[in-house]
């Protein structure tokens, strides 16, 4: 069974990085139940008028998308990898088939013309440099998404199974507004 703080971080964990590569943020939501669900709202919208655009909005997704399962393992203010990458297949598996999606596009536009074995050798240096800058994002906004977890979790007291944070309170929040002007 999750545990239902580690699922605040992990949405949490989503929502920081999302702020930090430039996407619009929304709600963020926890149930605290046996299964452990929640969400946080990812705005996409991005002007992509060039492959180039295309290319970097993949890899911010990516990033956003991996900060789910870094964020969950964080104790202390440090990432857990190897639990990360267990994750990955469990708590985090949706987000793991769109990274799989995201990362198919991008080696189709960066290695069309190379072997499948090099064009996959080279995504999965790209796949382990995205992990890696999600990895130092997470790191560099550990104590923020760890006390927005836990001020989460607190809610669930009043909330009940599922507690949200609305976009219209994040957006003043002070730990965000810290990190994010």
């Amino acid at each position: 069974m999750p545990n239902m703080l580690d699922r605040a971080q992990h949405e949490f964990g989503h929502h920081i990085v999302g702020r930090a590569v430039g996407f619009d943020t929304g709600d963020v939501s926890a149930e605290f139940s046996a299964t452990a669900g929640g969400y946080a709202v990812i705005i996409t919208n991005r002007t992509v008028a060039t492959i180039s655009d295309v290319e970097q909005f993949c890899e911010d997704r990516i990033k956003v998308l991996y900060a789910g399962v870094l964020a969950e393992t964080l104790k202390g203010g440090v990432i857990d990898g190897e639990a990360a990458v267990k994750l990955a297949y469990t708590t985090g598996s949706v987000d793991h088939k769109m990274v799989q999606q995201l990362c198919n596009l991008l080696r189709n536009i960066r290695y069309s013309i190379e072997t499948m074995v090099i064009a996959e050798e080279k995504m999965q240096a790209d796949e382990t440099r995205l992990w890696n800058e999600a990895a130092d994002l997470v790191g560099m906004y550990a104590s923020a998404i760890q006390d927005l977890a836990k001020e989460l979790y607190d809610r669930r007291f009043l909330a009940g199974k599922m507690a949200i944070m609305t976009e219209a309170e994040l957006r003043v929040h002070p730990l965000i507004l810290k990190h994010f002007p």
